[in-house]
């Protein structure tokens, strides 16, 4: 009886795990480290590896991508630090993203007809919340300068619209495609897109989606080999 409550336990907690919806690295360059409660000290990143929420991805001298289960892709530059709060969150289907400094180009995948994209990237003074595809959330640097990439404070969108607004208050500025809004304090400049920032949407041309079905594979070799399972087969009696 012990061995199939044992059992029984291990299957539910298998499952719920393997529903997990993460975050899965597509590409490095340079130095990058994860950081977070999973890690005691930063580690460098590997290709194919999962994150989940709560993960800290920061690049040093260093790029990286990251798909965000199949909802998105977001590119980080050099000097450029973020944490997970959400992945397709089960209740919400909501994924939260915390960005503390650097650049990240971010690409919102296509869903399917019907559903609503509910992402959103959460900086220090305002938040973007995604209505269309490709954008860039700018902000100062930290450890060091991208001297590849100079661009103030604020949202830059290719295509599709982003709500930018101030965390404190309710009110959200839509900016669309070819359009920026700089940020400075409290002030929110919209304008025209600048030709600097032009030029370097020729990145998102270059972002590519995994296929979901490779997506699956990668989640859950990862998830098969976490630290969650070890400790569940731990309480399984033979």
């Amino acid at each position: 009886m012990k061995t199939l409550i044992g059992s029984l336990v291990f299957f539910f907690a298998l499952s719920s795990i393997f529903s997990e919806e993460v975050g899965v690295v597509t590409f490095i360059q340079g130095s990058t480290n994860l950081s977070g409660p999973r890690n005691k000290k930063p580690t460098p990143l590997k290709i194919n590896q999962v994150l989940r929420v709560g993960d800290k991805v920061t690049t040093v001298d260093g790029i990286c991508e990251i798909q965000l289960a199949t909802q998105a892709t977001i590119r980080m530059e050099k000097y450029t630090s973020l944490s997970l709060d959400e992945i397709l969150n089960p209740s919400t289907k909501r994924t939260t993203v915390k960005a503390y400094s650097g650049k990240l180009f971010v690409k919102a995948h296509k869903q399917e007809a019907g559903k609503e994209q509910k992402l959103s990237i959460v900086a220090p003074s305002y938040v973007a919340g995604v209505r269309g595809t490709e954008f860039i959330v700018a902000l100062p640097d930290a450890g060091g300068t991208n001297e590849d990439l100079k661009l103030a404070d604020g949202v830059y969108v290719n295509e599709g619209t982003v709500a930018v607004g101030d965390p404190k208050k309710k009110k959200d500025v839509l900016v669309g495609a070819n359009e920026e809004i700089v940020v400075s304090g409290s002030e929110f400049k919209k304008q025209i897109l600048n030709e600097y920032a032009k030029e370097k949407m020729i990145i998102f041309e270059h972002l590519k989606q995994i296929k979901e079905e490779n997506y699956n594979l990668i989640k859950e070799q990862n998830l098969k080999n976490s630290d969650l399972i070890d400790s569940m087969k731990g309480k399984t009696t033979p």
